[in-house]
């Protein structure tokens, strides 16, 4: 977790690279001899004086890896503060590249699946690269209002197969009606091999063999602790500052920034805009979603304004 100090010295500007191929994700060894060494991490180095993060993570891949990156895109900005430093990591994407990795430098390097990164030590700086790097880049959220339950549960058998993480989010429900949709929408996902997160409670989650637990604005800023274990994913719904910070305290896995711009389902509420969203993103140390207003051609956007993706209902949902 990181620790806000604000007398730390000016931290160490680093880039860092997920190179993903093929479903996996490469990393590498630390020397011994450097700081936090023997642990793997995500490869990249120091920026030089007047490189951009960009041109830095090119040139560091190139001089440790060999390869030359083709297409990448941001993924995440972190400060992290250890006992005698402190780092500021400019994490990009690489999807694609020439040449063949190899540990030029003598660092071992290793091609993994995303689940085994939760295996692996590393600096704990690394730790919200690895949650990002194992989320999509676009998370559903269900329509609030169905007209019958039959044409509810035949829209998650069609839809929720289609997606890799999504919330079961149904405000108008009863609590005993939320958990019989609930133990469907569970079996279908599950099924499917994918991540559904519930809006109701950890121990139902628990029960359900959910993926995880969504929470909204007023129940994240109840809280005084993770509300379940690392095993599950936990999201929280933001629109402030504030709860952004309240998010990092309890450890969630990630969180939704709303609204983005104007939506139907929340007429009154006013949108904080690209702009505003960009500067509270790039504060944040877990991933954040974009949400409210946007739309499958947001995603670059998105991208450029520090978010993991972009999150929707009704935009998203029939994709």
């Amino acid at each position: 977790m990181p620790i806000t100090d604000p007398n730390a010295s000016q931290p160490s500007e680093v880039a860092a690279a997920v190179i993903e191929q093929a479903g996996q994700i490469l990393i590498s060894k630390r020397a011994d001899s450097k700081h936090q060494g023997g642990k793997w991490e995500f490869p990249g180095g120091k920026l030089e004086a007047g490189e951009t993060a960009r041109k830095a993570l090119s040139r560091e891949l190139e001089e440790e890896l060999g390869i030359v990156i083709t297409d990448a895109r941001p993924l995440i900005q972190i400060l992290h503060h250890y006992p005698d430093k402190s780092v500021r990591l400019s994490v990009f994407k690489v999807t694609g590249f020439s040449g063949t990795p190899k540990g030029l430098e003598g660092q071992p390097i290793l091609w993994v699946n995303p689940s085994q990164l939760n295996d692996l030590e590393f600096p704990p700086a690394n730790f919200p690269i690895i949650q990002a790097a194992q989320l999509p880049e676009i998370c559903a959220i269900t329509p609030p209002n169905w007209n019958t339950p039959a044409q509810l549960i035949e829209s998650l058998k069609k839809n929720l197969p289609t997606h890799e993480l999504a919330v079961l989010r149904l405000p108008e429900y009863s609590a005993s009606r939320y958990t019989e949709v609930a133990t469907v929408a569970a079996e279908i996902a599950n099924s499917a091999g994918m991540r559904l997160l519930l809006t109701s409670s950890a121990e139902e989650v628990i029960n359900l063999k959910a993926g995880g637990l969504h929470l909204n604005s007023k129940r994240l800023m109840s809280l005084e602790s993770r509300p379940i274990t690392k095993d599950y994913l936990v999201s929280a719904a933001c629109h402030s500052a504030e709860q952004l910070k309240q998010a990092e305290k309890l450890q969630l896995d990630f969180v939704f920034l709303s609204p983005v711009k104007k939506t139907n389902s929340h007429p009154d509420a006013s949108p904080i805009g690209w702009s505003e969203f960009s500067a509270l993103a790039g504060r944040c140390q877990i991933p954040v979603y974009a949400l409210g207003g946007v739309e499958l051609e947001n995603l670059d956007q998105s991208f450029r304004c520090g978010a993991q993706g972009i999150a929707g209902i009704s935009r998203i949902w029939q994709k």
